[in-house]
């Protein structure tokens, strides 16, 4: 980083704007204001095993994200990457 580049963060907090709002007048002002990239972590196998065994359990998908503590999107797609179906949220069954 330059130092002249300050974090969105940092800027907003020192202007005491929000962080939407601080981009929004740089981008007017044609300046270049970069977010912080997400974090990002990579899927273990103790994971990759938990998520295989909670979708057996047919579990709700935000109780899985819960248990592993991840994004609802992320999981979402590693599961359809590994071709296992989740529970949507909301949905009971119906015992006959």
């Amino acid at each position: 980083m330059a130092s002249d580049e300050l974090p969105l963060a940092v800027m907003s907090k020192t202007l005491q704007r929000t962080e939407n709002a601080v981009q929004t007048k740089a981008k007017e002002l044609g300046l270049i204001v970069k977010k912080p990239s997400v974090k990002r972590s990579d899927w273990s196998g103790d994971h990759i095993e938990l998520l295989k065994q909670m979708s057996q359990e047919n579990l709700p998908v935000l109780v899985v994200c819960k248990k592993l503590g991840r994004a609802k999107r992320a999981v979402e797609m590693k599961a359809k990457e590994l071709g296992l179906s989740l529970k949507p949220p909301g949905k009971k069954r119906f015992s006959s």
